[in-house]
């Protein structure tokens, strides 16, 4: 139970994760770029509010199910399991949720003339621009 959050048994996997972090960064800083790599990253990168905002669920329920069924053994399983289901969880949440509704967002903001010009946080190759042919309207000031 301890590994699940009520105790010491986070120290491990937690340096283990930092470990890998660092390990990556001081590793790649000179390596060649390889763009499929590099598209992913950035693909990721962009999906990342999404995935902070999923994540917690498939640690919920996968944490649930694996308490059940290994008694909280097999960590280095247990998180690849965590990785492996919450990354696709979150960039279907990403393609599917959230690129729509900004697209509608920004499109409302453009068609009631709120905004003339906006600026996407969102790769070109990953949405369409807006286009709205309309005047934009001034407030009535009372």
């Amino acid at each position: 139970a301890a590994v699940f959050g009520d105790g010491p048994g986070l120290g491990l996997p937690r340096a283990l994760s930092a470990i890998v972090i660092v390990a990556f960064a001081v590793f790649t800083v000179d390596a060649k770029p390889i763009p499929l790599l590099e598209r992913t990253l950035e693909k990721l990168g962009n999906a990342s509010y999404s995935l902070y905002l999923t994540h917690g669920f498939v640690l919920l329920f996968v944490g649930i199910a694996w308490r059940k069924v290994f008694h909280g053994h097999y960590l280095p399983l247990y998180a690849l399991v965590n990785i492996a289901l919450a990354i696709p969880l979150g960039y279907a949440v990403h393609i599917w949720c959230e690129l729509p509704i900004t697209r509608a967002v920004r499109t409302l903001a453009l068609k009631l003339g709120l905004s003339e010009k906006v600026t996407s946080p969102v790769p070109a190759d990953e949405e369409q621009p807006v286009k709205v042919a309309r005047k934009r309207r001034r407030m009535p000031i009372f």
